[in-house]
């Protein structure tokens, strides 16, 4: 029984170690990711809100 208690126990712990880990650095590179693109589309002029034709504060 000890090792499977071992083994349950460290399984445990490491997934919540992963799991607090790799959460926010995934959101960090979508978030880098993100402000990456939005740069490149404004080096070449484009813009997501006029080319669909939204206007966000229009109903403000």
């Amino acid at each position: 029984r000890q090792p499977l208690g071992i083994t349950m126990v460290g399984g445990l712990l490491l997934s919540q170690v992963l799991t607090l880990f790799t959460t926010p650095v995934i959101y960090l590179y979508f978030d880098r990711l993100a402000r990456r693109w939005a740069a490149w589309r404004k080096q070449r002029g484009l813009d997501l809100n006029t080319e669909a034709g939204f206007d966000g504060d229009a109903g403000r």
